[in-house]
């Protein structure tokens, strides 16, 4: 069952797709879905959320995971690191749906995901308005780029808060109206934004900054 404190969008949409073609090759829209769209967006548009594709193989490989295209007679790498995350940036200038991406991953056993997450610093205030703002980004992109699969998309609502043990989290509103917030069953505080009582509210406190921060849907 998918956990829903990960944004991973593994719907029609943002399959998680395989790797099938001759020569553990296959076009750059189909080892990284929404890369394109994403780096091509206004600058505006994705100030408050951000994207990571994550490789993997489903057999035993004996070398690490390798990405990389052929421009004429160079070769450029993406990076990857151990947990699969791909560093997409140094081709971000060549960047075309056509672009043939090469990997090491064994034919037919080469898997993708891609997350999408929000971009927010973790100071112990953090304003509503950011975080309303990362949720709508997120939102009206995905809803652009669904095409005719857009009610299977997910649809962020809420984001989740890790925090280190002993934390406390307030609810700030207008009028400087302190409300505890409460930890749900897995220890993480969860807001959302246009429900009681973080509606109208200015900013959430915590006692000490968080440790990790992302979408729910």
């Amino acid at each position: 069952m998918r956990r829903i404190f990960i944004a991973s969008l593994l719907s029609f949409f943002f399959a998680a797709s395989s790797v099938h073609a001759e020569n553990a090759s296959a076009p750059l829209q189909r080892i990284l879905p929404y890369l394109v769209e994403y780096v091509e967006l206004p600058p505006d548009e994705k100030t408050h959320f951000k994207i990571a594709h994550r490789v993997s193989s489903k057999g035993t490989m004996s070398d690490p995971i390798r990405l990389w295209i052929e421009e004429g007679d160079q070769t450029i790498e993406l990076p990857v690191g151990d947990d699969g995350q791909v560093d997409w940036t140094p081709i971000v200038g060549l960047l075309d749906a056509n672009l043939m991406l090469h990997t090491n991953i064994p034919k037919g056993q080469g898997s993708v995901s891609l997350d999408v997450n929000p971009i927010l610093t973790a100071t112990p205030e953090i304003a509503l308005t950011d975080m309303i703002l990362a949720i709508n980004q997120a939102n009206r992109s995905i809803k652009a780029n669904a095409g005719a699969l857009g009610f299977l998309a997910p649809k962020m609502k809420a984001l989740f808060f890790i925090v280190p043990e002993g934390t406390s989290a307030t609810i700030i509103d207008a009028a400087g109206v302190q409300t505890p917030l409460d930890k749900n069953d897995d220890g993480q505080f969860v807001v959302k934004p246009k429900k009681h009582p973080f509606k109208g509210a200015n900013s959430v406190i915590f006692s000490a900054p968080p440790i990790q921060i992302g979408f729910v849907d």
